[in-house]
């Protein structure tokens, strides 16, 4: 083989591994063998714009799955359960490369990556916010916190849980949401949930 097609052909191959997507491996895993419910819950899975996983199972209160991802992306974890009256509830999650740790039915949040962490001090800081009665003041502190947020962190995953959050609580305006995703990047414009926003807007203009 002549020189130059030789490294022409390393070149190509090159090219090839630097243009191929990387993957990022993630495990989850937890328990909520100390809660109630523990002995109801049967399975888990995880529903994002990408559909819903198969289920993996919940043995003595405990369940771990692994997968990959190309980026981090927001995720709706559901646990099923069954007894006298079978039922679901879910909780938010970032899908990131790393061991992601369930916290426990009481905190309800999950940790040991960095957005996933990211999230727990977002709601702690949210949780300390103090207040003699629930009015607007108390909203707009609450508020402050996740455009703060958003506007800190306007490209990832994390973002979307806390403009999702603002949203579904009604702590933003109308004219605040659309500000924040001007503020906000492609990783979080191109979600399905920022786009559900912009459609339900424009049919409401």
């Amino acid at each position: 083989m002549k020189r130059s097609s030789f490294f022409l052909l390393c070149a190509i191959v090159l090219l090839a591994v630097c243009c191929t997507p990387s993957t990022q491996q993630y495990t989850v895993n937890g328990s909520i063998a100390k809660h109630p419910m523990a002995a109801y819950v049967d399975s888990v899975y995880l529903v994002n714009d990408l559909g819903e996983s198969a289920k993996s199972p919940v043995v003595d209160g405990k369940f771990s799955f692994e997968g990959e991802v190309a980026k981090p992306i927001l995720t709706t974890i559901v646990f099923t359960y069954g007894g006298a009256v079978p039922g679901k509830f879910s909780l938010p999650l970032i899908l990131e490369e790393g061991n992601i740790h369930f916290l426990g039915l009481p905190s309800k949040r999950f940790a040991g990556t960095p957005l996933n962490d990211s999230i727990v001090m977002l709601n702690t800081k949210a949780n300390e916010v103090q207040a003699d009665v629930i009015d607007e003041a108390y909203y707009d502190k609450l508020a402050k916190i996740l455009r703060t947020y958003i506007k800190n962190n306007p490209n990832d995953a994390s973002t979307v849980y806390a403009l999702r959050e603002g949203v579904n609580s009604d702590l933003f305006t109308e004219e605040e949401i659309w500000e924040l995703l001007q503020v906000c990047g492609v990783e979080v414009n191109t979600t399905k949930f920022a786009k559900e926003i912009c459609a339900k807007y424009d049919a409401m203009e």
